[in-house]
């Protein structure tokens, strides 16, 4: 796996807006973990958001998507990359007011120029040879892409991903970040975690098309039992499901151990089922993509349900195909971390197996789907009516005096997608002309970025303007602020 880039940062200038924030204190002798004096450095992150509110899994509010109950700090050296220490919050992870999605904790840092890695809910996985204390001395020889291969979560033969934190065997999501920190650190975002895990929804595409399907059971065929805690090199892009170099997949001594076969597979039934979908149920380690000769040891879903124009049970396999828009050919697509796949069921025809063994043998047929793969890294900010949803990455942005450009993405599954009705001058009431954003609407289910934008403030007076985002019956106010 190639290096990502990294940028290094020294801890003595790091009191920035938005995101760190430094006490005047200087602390020494403070019985926390790993470091033991340095300066007091408070942190922000945002963690992946449930893409569907009101599943069973992850109830809307509830605390699995949000649970951060851990977090581990990594420290690297800047002059020869090697692991130097890690540090743990002084006290508890706060939620900050106002978003479930947020969470901030401060540490205790020394000075000094360091990389950094952030792990929550992985103090598992700091065991044997990762043992932060009891091998401080030898893992002080390592550099970051030892822990990057080598933090590997292994799920159990027959064992789920239990997303439900009341039912036995909860564990909250691992997740990590690595930072790219910006030149200009005055105007830096929270850092947004990765969830170690892809996501598989599968639902119906009109209350019509449920109706004539009722779901009785899925299967998950082919998938890996292990993944790596740390994301792969995505290069300073974004991550795409055709791209290998995306994939940060156990090696030697570990290995993805794929449970291969009809056998192995996971069942989903029963509550998993509510409503006719299967939302936020299935998670799974990262996968790759195989050759179109060997479709069959993809992952796959079976899917079982009884058809109402004939009351029979019938299976079908839905395997994971998209157009790659690089050549425009359809093919197989790897399993991403913190991406969701929805599988939307659009049309439901005779046909199907009367056994799953028929229909795993068998190419798809009899259901026709149209497969999404949206990753949602900090995709948090939800309105939902029950039916569609529309999402941003953040819906305040705060600019210096100078003109600046900064990164917005937006995703509705409206089938009329989303539009900007109107960019509004706070102070005047009437368009603005002084901020922007590059483009105006989309279609459904995409989430290509766009570009808010500011020109410079010449005025004394800090000014504040507004655009708003419509997507069907859904609204979303996003609220721009430029000093002077």
């Amino acid at each position: 796996m190639k290096r990502r880039f990294i940028e290094w940062f020294s801890v003595a200038v790091l009191a920035t807006a938005g995101l760190w924030s430094c006490s005047d204190d200087h602390l020494e002798g403070t019985e926390s973990a790993g470091v033991a004096q340095g300066d007091k450095v408070t942190f922000v992150i945002d963690i992946p958001g449930h893409t569907d509110p009101a599943t069973r899994a992850i109830p809307e509010g509830g605390t699995a998507d949000n649970d951060v109950r851990t977090v581990t700090i990594l420290l690297f050296n800047a002059t020869d990359g090697k692991y130097f220490d890690f540090v743990r919050p002084l006290g508890a992870i706060n939620t900050v007011a106002g978003s479930e999605f947020r969470k901030t904790f401060t540490v205790l840092l020394p000075e000094g120029d360091f990389g950094v890695l952030v792990l929550a809910n992985a103090d598992d996985m700091l065991t044997g040879d990762f043992d932060l204390e009891a091998n401080k001395t030898a893992l002080q020889v390592q550099d970051m892409s030892y822990f990057e291969r080598g933090l590997v979560r292994t799920l159990d033969v027959g064992a789920k991903w239990i997303a439900d934190p009341a039912a036995a065997g909860y564990k909250p999501f691992p997740m990590a970040a690595l930072y790219a920190i910006p030149a200009d650190r005055a105007s830096m975002d929270p850092i947004h975690l990765t969830r170690m895990l892809a996501k598989i929804n599968l639902k119906f595409d009109t209350p019509a098309i449920s109706s004539q399907f009722t779901l009785k059971e899925i299967r998950l065929c082919n998938y890996n039992r292990s993944g790596t805690l740390v994301p792969g090199d995505y290069g300073g892009g974004a991550p795409s499901v055709f791209n290998n170099a995306d994939l940060n997949l156990p090696t030697a001594p570990n290995s993805p151990d794929k449970a291969v076969g009809l056998a192995n597979a996971l069942v989903y039934s029963g509550a998993a089922l509510a409503g006719n979908r299967c939302v936020d149920e299935i998670f799974l380690p990262e996968a790759a993509a195989v050759s179109e000769a060997n479709w069959q040891d993809g992952v796959c879903l079976l899917v079982q349900g009884t058809l109402a124009s004939t009351g029979a049970d019938r299976w079908f396999r839905v395997n994971f195909r998209r157009e790659d828009p690089a050549d425009h050919t359809v093919k197989e697509v790897n399993f991403l971390r913190n991406f969701r796949y929805t599988i939307n069921i659009t049309v439901v025809g005779g046909g199907g197996f009367a056994t799953p063994e028929e229909a795993y043998a068998s190419f798809p047929q009899g259901m026709t789907t149209i497969i999404d793969a949206i990753d949602e890294t900090g995709m948090n900010d939800i309105v939902y009516n029950g039916q569609y949803q529309l999402v941003v990455d953040k819906s305040d942005f705060a600019f210096l005096s100078a003109a600046g450009d900064r990164e917005i993405r937006i995703f509705t599954d409206y089938p009329g997608g989303w539009r900007i009705t109107g960019v509004t001058d706070n102070a005047t009431g009437a368009a603005s002309l002084w901020n922007t954003i590059s483009a105006t609407s989309d279609v459904a289910n995409s989430m290509t970025p766009k570009t808010v934008s500011c020109t410079q403030n010449t005025t004394a007076a800090i000014r504040t303007g507004t655009f708003l985002i419509e997507a069907g019956p859904l609204r979303k106010t996003i609220t721009v602020t430029q000093a002077p």
